[in-house]
């Protein structure tokens, strides 16, 4: 098994570096395979059985380190938690910290249930509902009010064509 992460920029097991940290092989479920392909920022990376990651680039939520025994009796009321010798990952675990350029870390977001997306939705869009009456009103307003270059060169132009004729009309009247 390799000893160094397949991730670029990863300084994991580098002689420099003392932590020690848990190396997770690519998972042999095809679909979640292509996941950890798709997100991991390496244009030539060639997966093979001896690949690995280390667990730098997973969320805390994403390694079990303990385990809970649990059985159907009722009578059991604690339950006892094992430390595990070696760290595993959650069964649906995408890498998605990655060290170098931020852009290079796409951290998952989780998404609210579709109950609760729907019960937001519906929420704000009696919110956006309201502001549309107060812009129109803001931007009658604003019409009505604000300076315009255009309308005030429009009248510029019309006060000074309209004194142009008047002038000219005076010429006429003198000179008659």
């Amino acid at each position: 098994m390799p000893s160094s992460c397949c991730v670029v920029f990863c300084t994991s097991r580098y002689k420099s570096n003392p932590e020690k940290v848990s190396l997770f092989q690519f998972p042999k479920n095809e679909i979640l395979r292509e996941k950890w392909d798709k997100s991991i920022p390496r244009a030539n990376l060639v997966v093979n059985s001896k690949t690995v990651i280390c667990e730098k680039h997973f969320t805390h939520d994403e390694i079990v380190r303990t385990w809970e025994s649990g059985s159907g009796d009722s009578k059991v009321t604690v339950l006892p938690i094992i430390n595990l010798k070696r760290a595993k990952l959650a069964h649906d675990a995408v890498p998605s910290i990655f060290p170098g350029p931020k852009y290079l870390s796409n951290p998952v977001k989780k998404r609210k249930l579709p109950s609760k997306r729907m019960l937001c939705s519906s929420i704000n869009e009696k919110r956006r509902e309201k502001p549309k009456k107060k812009i129109k009103e803001k931007q009658e307003f604003l019409r009505k009010t604000s300076f315009r270059p255009n309308r005030f060169f429009y009248m510029v132009f019309k006060f000074l064509r309209n004194l142009s004729k008047t002038r000219k009309f005076a010429r006429l009247k003198i000179q008659h």
